[in-house]
C-alpha cells in the first residue's frame, strides 16, 4: 500500500512539474506577447500625436485662407459702398493757329552725329500739346525713323488726353537705344516757327546748355522737357559762355 502510494505520489509531482514548466513556457510567450502589444500602442500614439500636429497645421491653414477670404470679402464690401470712378479724358486737340519752339540738335560727333530735329507745339494758356521728331532719310534708316514717329505720336495723344509732362518725360528720360552721347544744338535756331529757312544759316553747334549727355534721342528729349516745361534742373554741366562764344566764332570763320 505505502509503495503504491508512493509511486502514485511520484507520478503526480512529475504531472506537476510538467504543467509547470508548461506555465512558465505560457507565461514567456505572453510577455512576449504583451511586448509587442505594448510597442504596437506606443507605435499607434505616436502616429496619433503626428496625425494632430498634421491636423494642426491645416487647421492653421484653413484659418489664414479664411482670414484672407474676409479680409477680401471686406475689401469687395468698401468697393461696393465706395465704387471707383475712372475719369475718362477726351483729348483736347490743338487749335490750328498755335505756338512751338524747334530744337535742332545733334548727339554724338557734333561734325557728324545724329542730327534730328525736334519740334512742339503749345496749347493757348502754355502748357505743352503735341511732340514731333524730324530726322533725314538716311538717318531714319540708321535708326529706324518708325520708333521715333511711333513715340512722338504716343506722347502727343498722352498730353491731349491729359497725362502730365513730368510723368510723360520721366518714361522717356533714361531710355536707351542709342546713339548716345554729348548733346550739342544750335544757338542760331529760333525756337519759332522758321525751320525751313533757318536751315540755310550757318550750322554751329554749342554744348546744349539743359542736357549734357544722353543714351538715346528719346532720353535727350525728355530730360530737355524736364527741364522747360518742369522746372527741373540742368542735367550735366552747363558750357561756359566764353567757350561757347569762342567756339561758335571760330567755327563761323
Amino acid at each position: 500500500m505505502t509503495r503504491l502510494t508512493l509511486s502514485v505520489l511520484q507520478e503526480r509531482l512529475r504531472d506537476a512539474v510538467r504543467r509547470e514548466q508548461g506555465l512558465r513556457q505560457r507565461i514567456v510567450v505572453l510577455t512576449n506577447e504583451r511586448e509587442m502589444t505594448e510597442a504596437n500602442v506606443r507605435t499607434a500614439q505616436n502616429r496619433v500625436l503626428g496625425h494632430r500636429g498634421e491636423i494642426e497645421r491645416l487647421e492653421g491653414v484653413v484659418e489664414e485662407r479664411d482670414a484672407r477670404v474676409a479680409a477680401l470679402e471686406a475689401e469687395v464690401d468698401d468697393l461696393k459702398a465706395h465704387p471707383v470712378v475712372i475719369t475718362r479724358h477726351d483729348r483736347e486737340r490743338l487749335p490750328h493757329t498755335r505756338y512751338g519752339w524747334n530744337w535742332h540738335m545733334r548727339i554724338g560727333d557734333k561734325d557728324g552725329g545724329l542730327s534730328p530735329h525736334v519740334h512742339v507745339n503749345l496749347f493757348p494758356d502754355g502748357h505743352l500739346g503735341e511732340l514731333f521728331i524730324e530726322l533725314d532719310d538716311g538717318e531714319r534708316h540708321m535708326i529706324g525713323g518708325g520708333w521715333a514717329d511711333a513715340a512722338a505720336t504716343f506722347f502727343s495723344i498722352c498730353l491731349q488726353r491729359g497725362s502730365p509732362v513730368r510723368e510723360v518725360a520721366e518714361k522717356l528720360k533714361g531710355l536707351r537705344g542709342g546713339p548716345g552721347g554729348a548733346v550739342w544744338y544750335r544757338p542760331d535756331m529760333p525756337e519759332e516757327l522758321n525751320y525751313a529757312q533757318e536751315c540755310a544759316r550757318s550750322r554751329n553747334y554749342i554744348p546744349d546748355p539743359d542736357v549734357s549727355r544722353c543714351t538715346s534721342l528719346l532720353d535727350a528729349i525728355g530730360k530737355k522737357l524736364l527741364v522747360r516745361f518742369c522746372g527741373d534742373k540742368p542735367f550735366g554741366p552747363r558750357a561756359p559762355e566764353g567757350e561757347a562764344a569762342t567756339e561758335t566764332a571760330t567755327r563761323g570763320e
